[in-house]
C-alpha cells in the first residue's frame, strides 16, 4: 500500500506491505544431500521517500527501504536447525521517466 502526497513538483511518499523472502544455506558441514537448505517466508516491506519533478516527464527520487523477516532452517542429522532474523536497510537514489 502506497500513500503519496499529490504535490505538483515535490511528492513525499510512504509504503508498507508484505514481501516474500527466500534464503538459502549452502555448506556441506551444515546441510546434507545437495548441500543446501532453503527457507521461504512472508515478511514486512516498508519504504519512505520523496520524488521531485524536474520536468513534466522526468523526476529525481530518494528513498529508504526496510525489510523484516524471520527464517526457520529445519533440523537434520548434521545440523540442529536455527531461526534467523533478516533486517536490511537500503537507500536508493535515481531518476525516473514518466510517460
Amino acid at each position: 500500500m502506497m500513500f503519496r502526497y499529490p504535490g505538483n513538483r515535490l511528492q513525499p511518499y510512504i509504503g508498507i506491505g508484505p514481501g516474500i523472502f527466500i534464503a538459502r544455506i549452502k555448506d556441506p558441514s551444515v546441510t546434507q544431500g545437495d548441500n543446501s537448505q532453503s527457507s521461504t517466508k512472508l515478511g514486512l516491506n516498508t519504504l519512505i521517500g520523496v520524488r521531485y519533478f524536474i520536468t513534466r516527464h522526468v523526476s529525481a527520487f530518494a528513498e529508504g527501504k526496510y525489510n523484516y523477516v524471520r527464517f526457520n532452517f529445519e533440523e537434520n542429522p548434521n545440523f540442529f536447525g536455527f531461526n534467523a532474523t533478516y533486517t536490511p536497510i537500503n537507500v536508493a537514489l535515481g531518476i525516473s521517466y514518466h510517460f
